[in-house]
């Protein structure tokens, strides 16, 4: 006999009506969970806010689009200036969109927390380096996500700092505030918004659970940072916002830093596309000020994407979508392939693997593989480390190693063991020479523009002749730079 909605075979059958509506219930659940959690965020910003930022210090000297050690302006935007731009954004569409305002900024303001020296360069390069080992890919996205968690406990050191300024609440309620703080890893980790420039929806189904897998398959599949989408529409408004902030500002680096002459040719035309008049342009290349232009390319995007977003989607209109593809592509063949042509890639690549080797033979041959995992519980052997081999450069790096805990060194052993047994070199790798390497990779990917020049040159693995030779190739002459006049803020009138 058969029942509607029932299949029955002998005496195995499945309840369709009856399965449909229970996953029908269970991503409604999902989504009022990631609905309660952002509200229970909302109210204790202030005290999340400083934590996560306490880990995003060295931002203001790492590269956005071009070499940050290298520019001849000082105007080109860093890390620090890009997410803090990022965040003005989104707090403006947030507020107008009816969503977590408080939430979404600390999202935007430590979206790029991952990011390492020379910026996307380096980290092409160093994904190069780790994959010719072995080792997987890095990607910025996930990197901080996955130092936040696994190294520096931040869900802990989180709930200490609510506990010092709330001592009333109950430890069920800071064990609810802890269970809601994957939602803002989340957006950090969501907010490659490249594969996308209409819109993006929030994958409510996601789970604590699904981020932490998410931010493993991040460093194990080449391309797979690309394909996932944020928890909430905070996140995909973040996502969204990182695009619309430099995407102007990639063309006006450039154009400070002397890879494009002027604002011509197919920029001119998408800008006047965009609302900008003749005369703005004209202005902007007379003075060499190009901001203000960047700056009304950006509220127009925001303001359609203010117009056709909702908490279920954050969208351009397909005008506006497509302008900005353009505008993206552009920048690729004039700005970035020009760029390619004149760095000098043979350089980096080189000294990250250099480095990573010099690094991982220090962890096998000084320090030890077996005693990494707690080494950040035994403080004497901390201590004898960084008086035997803490020394001029290496200082950071023994202090980055002796912070090594159980989670992160669990965290590289599952990943490792993802990616598989082989290596470009020709021969494999063992397992504990990949762990080593995977360390040294991973102090590397924490410096700044400056720091990692710096070992670079004190290890003569970078020449001082190698260490200024794009910034040579950048400038057009030492006249022309003298052209450019130091154009400040005017306190009245327009700019």
């Amino acid at each position: 006999m058969e029942i509607s909605g029932i299949k029955q075979n002998n005496e195995n059958y499945t309840n369709t009506s009856s399965l449909a509506a229970v996953q029908t219930a269970r991503v409604e659940n999902y989504a009022d969970e990631i609905e309660e959690a952002l509200d229970i965020l909302e109210e204790y910003a202030e005290e999340i806010q400083p934590s996560i930022l306490s880990y995003n210090k060295s931002s203001v000297s790492k590269t956005m689009a071009l070499i940050l050690f290298r520019n001849s302006s000082q105007r080109a935007q860093n890390r620090k200036t890009h997410q803090e731009m990022v965040e003005g954004l989104v707090k403006i569409a947030a507020k107008e969109l009816g969503l977590h305002v408080k939430v979404a900024s600390i999202m935007a303001r430590n979206h790029d927390i991952g990011h390492m020296f020379l910026g996307h360069d380096g980290e092409r390069w160093i994904s190069e380096v780790k994959s010719k080992m072995g080792l997987g890919v890095y990607t910025h996205n996930s990197t901080g996500p996955k130092e936040l968690i696994y190294r520096h406990n931040i869900y802990d050191n989180i709930i200490d700092e609510i506990r010092s300024f709330h001592p009333e609440k109950s430890e069920a309620e800071l064990n609810r505030i802890k269970r809601s703080l994957w939602v803002i890893i989340d957006g950090i980790n969501s907010h490659n918004g490249e594969k996308t420039e209409s819109s993006i929806a929030p994958n409510t189904k996601k789970t604590e659970k699904g981020l932490e897998e998410e931010i493993l398959r991040c460093h194990t599949e080449p391309g797979f940072d690309r394909t996932i989408s944020p928890a909430t529409p905070e996140g995909c408004l973040v996502a969204m916002c990182d695009i619309i902030a430099y995407t102007p500002f990639d063309m006006v680096d450039s154009l400070y830093e002397g890879l494009l002459p002027a604002i011509e040719g197919e920029h001119a035309k998408i800008l006047l596309e965009f609302g900008i008049t003749p005369e703005e342009i004209a202005t902007a290349n007379a003075r060499k000020y190009y901001d203000k232009v960047a700056r009304k390319v950006q509220i127009t995007l925001l303001k359609s994407l203010i117009q056709n977003s909702s908490k279920d989607k954050i969208a351009l209109d397909l005008g506006m979508a497509d302008l900005m593809y353009r505008y993206r592509k552009a920048n690729q063949d004039l700005i970035f392939g020009e760029k390619d042509k004149r760095e000098s890639s043979g350089i980096y690549p080189k000294a990250i693997e250099k480095l990573m080797i010099y690094y991982a033979n220090m962890i096998e041959k000084e320090i030890g593989l077996n005693n990494l995992r707690k080494i950040s519980k035994n403080r004497f052997y901390a201590k004898s480390l960084m008086t035997s081999l803490g020394k001029g450069v290496d200082e950071e790096f023994i202090r980055f190693i002796t912070g090594t805990n159980e989670g992160i060194y669990d965290f590289n052993v599952r990943m490792l063991s993802e990616v598989g047994k082989t290596s470009e070199y020709g021969e494999n790798i063992s397992f504990d020479r990949k762990m080593a390497l995977e360390f040294a990779a991973e102090y590397l990917s924490t410096l700044n523009d400056h720091q990692f020049l710096k070992i670079a040159k004190n290890k003569r693995i970078i020449s001082e002749a190698d260490s200024i030779s794009i910034r040579e190739e950048y400038r057009k002459s030492e006249e022309q730079d003298n052209d450019i006049p130091n154009v400040e803020e005017p306190t009245t009138g327009e700019r």
